[in-house]
């Protein structure tokens, strides 16, 4: 894991599984993907979801999903967003860190 990675807080992963099951039912219902497909990739989820315990893993899965299965690329750029937000803060938290132990001007 990168220096740069964050743990995955408990809730953002619940409300990014919660998104993504809501995107599939909606594809379905729309007749975007069919039940063999819906079942695919759910069993993908449960495969590797998992396994995620850090920001940067979980956008991996998102760019591993949205690659094997269109549909699922709105979800992929609503959590992209909000992951690297929070990559973000925690670079601009350990500047600040450094900066007050002097480490950097």
């Amino acid at each position: 894991m990168d220096s740069n990675s964050t743990l995955l807080e408990e809730s953002l992963k619940k409300e990014i599984q919660t998104a993504l099951v809501t995107n599939i039912l909606n594809a379905l219902e729309a007749n975007k993907i069919t039940v063999v497909e819906m079942k695919e990739i759910s069993n993908y989820l449960l495969d590797n979801m998992v396994q995620v315990k850090y920001n940067s893993q979980l956008l991996e899965l998102l760019e591993s999903l949205k690659g094997k299965w269109p549909v699922l690329e709105d979800t992929y750029k609503i959590y992209k967003n909000k992951l690297l937000v929070e990559k973000e803060k925690l670079v601009m938290q350990r500047l600040a860190n450094l900066v007050r132990k002097g480490k950097i001007n």
